[in-house]
C-alpha cells in the first residue's frame, strides 16, 4: 500500500512538445530530425521512469498524431505503409529501444514520401513557370503578377523558388 501510495503523488506529463515537433518535422518532410526527437522521448521516458506499458501508449498516441497529421495532408498509408505498420501495431516488441527504433522506422518512411511528393510538386511548379514564360515570352502581358497568379502562389515565394531551382532570376 506504501509504495502505489507513493507512486501515486509521482506527476506524469505527457510529451506534447515532443509529439508537436515530431508531427512538425513529419508534415515538412524532415526525417532527418526525426531520430533526434524520438531520442528525446527515450530519454524523456529513462529520465521520468516511466513504465514500459505507459511508454508504449505515449508512442501509440505519437503514431496517432502523425496519422492525423497524415490525413490532414490526404496521404492514404495503406498503399504505401502496409510493412511498417504491421511492424509497429501487429509484431510485439521486447524494449523500449525496439519500440523507439520502430517509431523512427515509420517516421522515417513517411517523411522519405513526403519528401519524394514535395520534389515531385516542385518539378511541376519549376515546369509550369517555365511553359508560361516560353508560351508567353513575347505577350507584353507576361510579367512576375501574371505568373505568379498563374502558379498561385506569391511573387516573392516565385522569385525565391526560380532562383533556387534554375540558378537565374525569373
Amino acid at each position: 500500500y506504501k509504495e502505489v501510495k507513493d507512486e501515486s503523488k509521482n506527476e506524469y506529463k505527457y510529451p506534447v512538445e515532443l509529439e508537436t515537433r515530431i508531427s512538425r518535422a513529419i508534415k515538412q518532410g524532415k526525417g532527418d530530425e526525426v531520430p533526434g526527437i524520438i531520442r528525446e522521448l527515450r530519454e524523456y521516458f529513462n529520465a521520468n521512469a516511466i513504465a514500459p506499458e505507459t511508454s508504449q501508449m505515449v508512442c501509440f498516441g505519437i503514431i496517432n498524431s502523425v496519422m492525423k497529421s497524415l490525413q490532414e495532408m490526404d496521404i492514404d498509408l495503406k498503399d504505401y505503409f502496409d510493412e511498417e505498420w504491421e511492424n509497429l501495431f501487429v509484431h510485439p516488441f521486447e524494449t523500449l529501444d525496439d519500440l523507439c527504433d520502430r517509431l523512427v522506422s515509420f517516421c522515417g518512411k513517411i517523411c522519405g514520401y513526403i519528401e519524394q511528393q514535395k520534389e515531385s510538386r516542385n518539378f511541376e511548379l519549376r515546369n509550369k513557370i517555365l511553359t508560361l514564360i516560353e508560351q508567353h515570352s513575347g505577350d507584353v502581358m507576361l510579367s512576375l503578377d501574371f505568373i505568379a497568379e498563374q502558379c498561385e502562389v506569391s511573387q516573392s515565394y516565385l522569385c525565391r523558388y526560380f532562383k533556387d531551382q534554375t540558378g537565374f532570376s525569373v
